[in-house]
This record gives structure tokens, C-alpha cells and sequence, in this order.
């Protein structure tokens, strides 16, 4: 019997999701979760599930960002996406997902889900397909995943000051930490796109509602600093006009 979690801000689809299951027979929930960081926190910790019911649009994270998180933590899961909107299943099934559910779900759309999965077995969806997904749909985030030691931070954009790389690593910069993260400076751009953060160096990617000043050395030599830390940020010579002028200065 497979062994699934199933991830949703909505009770009701959960609650619907475990009688499916139950009359189906052949799948056994195992966990439920209306919180995408518990659920992360329990995949990461706790006995992995096959697979995850994973609902897309949720109030503070989209389904197409946890799974970037969830494939990382347990890279044998799979992962059947669950959606109200047909335009994400086409792009899915084109990028391989094992399956996506449409809303409203039927017990017949369910049971033939887990039928393939039975039949074909699963493999994981790639990190460089979620990706893809994320680009075509634009997806942009509310709130930012960081593993710190063990725990899992949440971190809001409105309190990020700064992004910067070192050698190879991207530090997170808040009012009271810094904190590292494996991704790259571009998938940080990506994922706030919607956002006020503005790339003014290659190794920079600053919040533009943070920054309080400018410090010009000369007309090619120019920094930004803030008004509750000491930091201060480089812009390079491309940067400075576009940037003086994006904030008014």
C-alpha cells in the first residue's frame, strides 16, 4: 500500500482526499496539513511518504515553490499536484509530473491516479522542471524557506535587507541575522519578482523599501546603506542611475 501526506489550506480538501483514500483502498494518508512549514518539517524529520497530494494555490506559498523544498528533503518522493485550474495540468504533464488532480476530484479521477502510480511507479518531479513551472506561471513568493541548522526559518520579504553572495553561497541578510542558503542570487530574483527588490550588483539584490541612503565615493563608486543597520551595499556603475532614479534620489 502506498503511503501519501496531502497538503492544503483548505480542511474540506483534506478531509476529502482521506475518504477517497480509505474507499480506494490502496493508498493510506498518513499525514494531513493545512500548514505548508509543519508538513515540510515533518518530511524532513519524520518517516518520508511516497508520495504528497500537494494543493498549488495556497494563501502564503504556492504549491510549485514547497516542492522545490519538498524534493530536496526527500528526493524519493513523489509528488501529484492538486489544482483547480487546467492551464497548470497542461504545462505539468508536458514537464512530466506524475499526475495532477483536478478540482472538483472525483473518486474515479483518484482511483485511476493511483492505479499509475501502482502500475508505472513514480520517480520524483525534477528541480529543474518545478522551475519551469514557476517561470511560466510567474509564480513569486509571500514568504521565503531558509534551513538553519535543523529548523526550518520562515522569513518575509519585508524584513530581508539584503541578498549577497560569497564565494558561492548566498547570505540572507535581516535586522537581527544572516542566514546561508544553497540557491543562487537568481532564483532569489525569480522568486521576488512581485516584490521591491532590485539585482543593483551581480552580487547583490537588495530591498529597495529598506534602503535610506546613498554613498557616492564618485560617479562610477557607489554604495547604499540603511537606516537600522550599518550595512552597506554596492551598486555597480550600470546600476547607479537606474537605481537613483527607481528610489527618487
Amino acid at each position: 500500500m502506498l503511503e501519501a501526506i496531502a497538503i492544503d489550506d483548505e480542511r474540506a480538501a483534506l478531509n476529502q482526499l482521506q475518504k477517497m483514500a480509505s474507499v480506494n483502498g490502496k493508498v493510506k494518508i498518513i499525514g494531513q496539513y493545512t500548514d505548508p512549514k509543519e508538513a515540510l518539517e515533518q518530511i524532513k524529520t519524520c518517516r518520508q511518504p511516497q508520495i504528497v497530494f500537494l494543493d498549488i494555490s495556497m494563501p502564503e506559498f504556492s504549491g510549485l515553490y514547497l516542492a522545490e523544498h519538498i524534493i530536496q528533503v526527500a528526493p524519493q518522493t513523489g509528488i501529484v499536484f492538486v489544482t483547480s485550474f487546467n492551464e497548470y495540468a497542461l504545462k505539468a504533464f508536458e514537464l512530466k509530473a506524475l499526475d495532477y488532480l483536478l478540482k472538483p476530484l472525483t473518486q474515479e479521477r483518484f482511483n485511476q491516479c493511483i492505479d499509475k502510480l501502482l502500475r508505472f511507479g513514480f520517480k520524483r518531479l525534477e528541480p529543474e522542471n518545478i522551475n519551469q513551472l514557476n517561470l511560466h506561471f510567474q509564480e513569486s513568493v509571500k514568504k521565503i524557506f531558509v534551513n538553519n541548522d535543523e529548523e526550518i526559518i520562515l522569513l518575509k520579504p519585508e524584513d530581508i535587507y539584503y541578498f549577497e553572495v560569497q564565494d558561492k553561497v548566498v547570505l540572507i541578510r535581516t535586522i537581527k541575522n544572516t542566514y546561508t542558503s544553497a540557491n543562487t542570487l537568481e532564483y532569489f530574483q525569480t522568486k521576488l519578482q512581485n516584490s521591491n527588490f532590485y539585482r543593483c550588483h551581480r552580487s547583490y539584490l537588495v530591498n529597495l523599501d529598506k534602503v535610506s541612503r546613498f554613498i557616492s565615493y564618485s560617479k562610477t563608486n557607489c554604495e547604499v546603506g540603511f537606516a537600522e543597520i550599518r550595512d552597506t551595499v554596492l551598486v555597480s556603475k550600470r546600476n547607479i542611475g537606474i537605481l537613483k532614479k527607481m528610489l527618487e534620489y
